[in-house]
């Protein structure tokens, strides 16, 4: 699994545009928290103005926090029905770009066949897996800029 601090600020500009939204407004950490329990689904931003409401406030508040849970009812009022992407592309290429990056650290004191079992086991991944991720280039998001 991929660590939070393994993010970059560029690898945050391959995640969703709604999501990219979510951690301009509730910081990296509840956002892939949130995305953790609920990605690929959508959700009610509970309000907590009634006993049920409540109850789904706390629940979420014990996902992402306290102070983030009210930052996002703030936001979302009323029903307002939220879409929390799964992310998985954004999170391979950042996966796939570590283990580039690993492999070029472990062949300075292994063989390259090596390097590769071991990112294999650490990745849960098969060697030729690993083989076919060293080919790929890293995964950028390009913005483009008008010439006009």
């Amino acid at each position: 699994m991929i660590k939070l601090e393994q993010f970059t600020q560029a690898d945050i500009a391959l995640l969703p545009h709604v999501v990219q939204e979510l951690v301009g407004l509730i910081g990296l950490t509840a956002t892939m928290r949130l995305v953790e329990h609920h990605g690929g689904t959508s959700i009610l931003i509970p309000q907590g103005k009634n006993r049920e409401g409540q109850i789904a406030f706390e629940a979420m508040a014990e996902v992402v926090g306290y102070k983030e849970m009210t930052l996002l009812a703030k936001h979302f009022k009323g029903n307002d029905v939220l879409y929390v992407a799964n992310c998985k592309a954004a999170i391979r290429a950042v996966r796939n770009r570590l283990i580039r990056r690993d492999f070029d650290a472990y062949t300075l004191e292994e063989s390259g066949s090596r390097a590769v079992m071991k990112l294999a086991r650490d990745h849960q991944l098969s060697d030729r897996r690993v083989w076919e991720i060293l080919k790929e280039a890293d995964v950028v998001c390009a913005t483009q800029v008008s010439l006009f």
